[in-house]
């Protein structure tokens, strides 16, 4: 059986197809005070992915993961303040970081990016 890919679907095992364009444009009719939304697209005991949309500007404080993360651009430009260095991602970058690794997040513009959190009780299941 073909599952399009246009429309948010649990297939027979129980494997998800998300549109993140649709994800997208509804997180992007409403507006927040502090200029960022978070949505969770996917929670297990193990993994966790967030759907983040952050305006122009805006900074997100120094914080950290307990376990491994991936930040991955679907738009705009992003940059992270890391301990040693700073990174500035692009649409279509992917980002790793490792356990503990604290971070601050400025949007440089207009951005949206995944953010996936790997390891026991990333879920916080």
């Amino acid at each position: 059986m073909m599952i399009g890919m246009n429309e948010d679907t649990t297939a027979g095992g129980g494997e998800r197809i998300l549109d993140l364009g649709e994800q997208l444009r509804s997180l992007g009719g409403s507006a927040s005070p502090t200029g960022h939304h978070a949505r969770t697209l996917v929670r297990h005991a193990d993994l966790k992915v967030v759907l983040v949309t952050m305006s122009g500007g805006v900074e997100l404080r120094d914080h950290h993961a307990p376990g491994s993360a991936t930040v991955q651009v679907l738009s705009g430009r992003v940059r992270f303040l890391l301990p040693d260095r700073e990174v500035e991602l692009r649409t279509g970058e992917l980002l790793v970081l490792p356990p503990a690794v604290s971070h601050a997040v400025q949007a440089r513009e207009d951005a949206a990016f995944l953010l996936s959190l790997a390891g026991a009780g990333a879920g916080g299941e």
